[in-house]
């Protein structure tokens, strides 16, 4: 299986893209290639598309196609359903962009590329799986409603602070603590944090729909067994109660899954 450097992210990873609409009606790419990639054993790697320092190209590099399909539609690995191969063929794929494409034109224009390339087949459907739902704890919430038309309050003291323009924010601090400031944020920006920190999809069952100034601080999950050594910070459990005024309760999710009844194993080159 190739290795993936999943530190380096693509400015597409929250894109989201509806496979199965009609391809004729989108825009496509001005030029792409697609093969096997020469060395599957080397580091896999994704750069470029809107936002980022390289607008007009979007790259991976001996990436699976979960990867690609996971980095383009903001789905999770598990709400993707299809051949083993998918996790362990590694692929080389560039493709220059039109000027002014946005993002969610770009993840269009992969889906096509996909579909074309590797003869792709695909399905949606809902599925059920384990994780947990954002509820409002039995007080009340402490979330302060922003006034998105005033300046961000500052970050908190000892928080990450905010450079201007930037409207959240997070760090680990030596691994034993994860902070995040958000300001005038919905709690999307929440839900998204905590399902990389857990692991598994996180429901927003708070009915809370405003923007909010808020910092939340917690013992990253995966370090949990050392967690409250000295009670000086809690668990991600205790820290959305005590500090947001939410709870997290396990539930059963339902979910978008993305079923590819076919895809050829090796793709049409160009």
């Amino acid at each position: 299986m190739c290795k993936i450097n999943l530190a380096i992210c693509c400015s597409l990873l929250f894109c989201e893209i509806s496979f199965g609409q009609n391809s004729a009606a989108t825009p496509a790419f001005e030029v792409a290639s697609v093969r096997k990639s020469a060395d599957p054993s080397a580091r896999g790697m994704m750069r470029g598309g809107p936002g980022s320092d390289d607008p007009s190209r979007i790259v991976f590099r001996n990436a699976p196609l979960s990867l690609v399909l996971t980095a383009l539609s903001g789905l999770r690995r598990n709400q993707i359903s299809g051949p083993d191969w998918l996790d362990t063929e590694p692929f080389d794929i560039e493709a220059r962009i039109p000027a002014g494409a946005s993002k969610e034109q770009v993840g269009q224009m992969m889906q096509n590329l996909l579909v074309e390339r590797f003869k792709m087949t695909v399905h949606h459907e809902t599925q059920r799986f384990d994780g947990y739902r954002l509820e409002v704890a039995k007080n009340g919430p402490k979330l302060k409603e922003a006034n998105p038309g005033s300046s961000p309050v500052p970050a908190a003291p000892g928080f990450p602070s905010l450079a201007p323009g930037q409207t959240s924010g997070v760090a680990t601090r030596g691994g034993e603590r994860f902070q995040l400031t958000a300001r005038q944020q919905p709690l999307s920006v929440l839900v998204n944090v905590l399902q990389a920190q857990l692991g598994a999809q996180v429901e927003n069952g708070t009915n809370l729909t405003g923007h909010y100034d808020y910092n939340v601080e917690f013992i990253p999950p995966r370090r949990q067994a050392q967690a409250g050594a000295d009670g000086s910070v809690p668990d991600v459990f205790a820290a959305m109660e005590e500090q947001l005024g939410l709870k997290l309760a396990k539930a059963n999710v339902a979910l978008d899954v993305l079923v590819i009844d076919r895809a050829e194993k090796t793709p049409i080159e160009n």
